[in-house]
């Protein structure tokens, strides 16, 4: 008998959970989407690193969910750029989450095949007037070769997210 009763309640759990499965799959990710980091006309796909955001609130409840990844972050290719120059970024939105962009800062990183380390600051981080997730910032002067610009969001609250975006820097024009 116990047998038996043990059976029928893990086929009513198998069952329950087979029910949920398609509202589960359903539910929107809260990941942050890729940032478009754009200079000279062209524009690259960032990867995000590790986040937290928190979800739209449903019915007076919300979700908060974190995610780290290994760094350093692996990047699709490399956008050129020269030392000196404007990059822009546009944060673009999810509308799973809260992710009202209220701060960024940029840095320009110098990576390795398993370590990375700060070569400068973006300078002048400012969000574009009129266009809440679009942002701007000057690469530093000096710098030439490969290297990853991050840029650090800041949400509402606790909440942010890290992005990673390859450049090929040029000398600049002075």
């Amino acid at each position: 008998m116990k047998k038996k009763l043990l059976t029928a309640a893990t086929m009513l759990v198998a069952c329950l959970a087979f029910a949920a499965l398609p509202q589960a799959l359903a539910a929107p990710s809260m990941f942050p989407r890729p940032v478009l980091v754009k200079a000279h006309g062209l524009t690259a796909r960032s990867t995000v690193g590790s986040f937290c955001t928190t979800s739209v609130p449903d019915h007076g409840s919300q979700v908060r969910q974190c995610a780290d990844f290994a760094y350093p972050l692996p990047v699709r290719g490399r956008l050129p750029a020269r030392a000196g120059d404007v990059i822009h970024l546009r944060f673009r939105h999810n509308p799973a989450i809260v992710d009202r962009i209220e701060n960024v800062r940029m840095r320009v990183l110098q990576v390795d095949a398993d370590s990375f380390s700060l070569a400068g600051h973006a300078h002048h981080e400012a969000h574009v007037p009129g266009h809440p997730n679009r942002w701007i910032a000057r690469l530093p002067h000096g710098i030439q070769g490969p290297y990853v610009l991050e840029a650090l969001a800041g949400y509402p609250g606790p909440d942010g997210a890290d992005f990673w975006a390859g450049l090929w820097v040029r000398p600049g024009n002075g």
